[in-house]
């Protein structure tokens, strides 16, 4: 994770101590009833990371959505028209699907990845944030020679859907995400300023060396983010 990174190089930004969990390791306690629940994943996050309260707890829950649903060519590439954003243009190659389709199917794995947040957002003993996921890079050919690990993993090498397809859904995941996070009430944080360039993809100097997330340069400015605003952050209602 590249924040845990960048904490691991840098120390605390500004003095601000933030701890770093994964829930995944304790995402089979979600639904336990009493303290075994949320509360109790509360108090092993924090043995875990060494603290003993917070004062905002921050979700990266999900962000890998887009990445399952077309970040690579199936048997049958695809593209779509994002509303508001004509600029992206279609693919010649590829069937055209309607918006409300993959809308759809996209919508339904932005859900389940954050179906947990609502229960944590109810327990939480502190205000809790969601930070938007890292948008994707514009050179499918290095996106090509840096898949990740986990294509790897999993038969033959794919080819990578081209850099417009590839925005348009990460575009589509952040409108989704936040409308989830609008109706449960907690604050979506976009990503920090200075990272994308004009389009909208992530800018050079924060891709890291599997081509789907951050490097630890990115992590540092989510850091930062967090430190310079956490006054702010933590005045959001619980």
């Amino acid at each position: 994770m590249c924040m845990k990174k960048s904490l691991a190089a840098d120390g605390p930004p500004d003095g601000v101590l933030i701890g770093i969990g994964n829930v995944n390791d304790h995402k089979d306690r979600i639904a336990a009833p009493g303290a075994g629940g949320v509360p109790g994943i509360v108090s092993a996050l924090f043995e875990e990371v060494g603290l003993t309260h917070a004062d905002l707890w921050v979700s990266r829950m999900g962000g890998s959505e887009q990445v399952a649903v077309g970040w690579v060519d199936g048997d049958r590439p695809f593209d779509f028209t994002l509303p508001g954003r004509d600029d992206l243009g279609l693919r010649g190659d590829a069937e055209i699907l309607p918006f409300q389709l993959v809308h759809a199917v996209l919508a339904r794995k932005v859900s389940g990845s954050l179906s947990h947040l609502r229960r944590i957002h109810a327990d939480c003993p502190a205000p809790l944030i969601h930070l938007e996921s890292p948008p994707p890079i514009a050179d499918t050919s290095y996106a090509q020679d840096h898949l990740d690990v986990w294509f790897k993993q999993h038969g033959a090498t794919p080819k990578v859907a081209p850099a417009a397809l590839r925005l348009k859904l990460w575009l589509l995941q952040t409108r989704l995400a936040r409308a989830i996070c609008d109706d449960i009430g907690v604050r979506y944080i976009v990503s920090p300023p200075g990272v994308q360039d004009k389009r909208g993809f992530l800018t050079r100097e924060f891709w890291s060396a599997d081509a789907t997330h951050g490097n630890i340069a990115y992590g540092r400015m989510c850091n930062r983010y967090l430190a310079e605003h956490a006054a702010s952050l933590i005045g959001v209602p619980a």
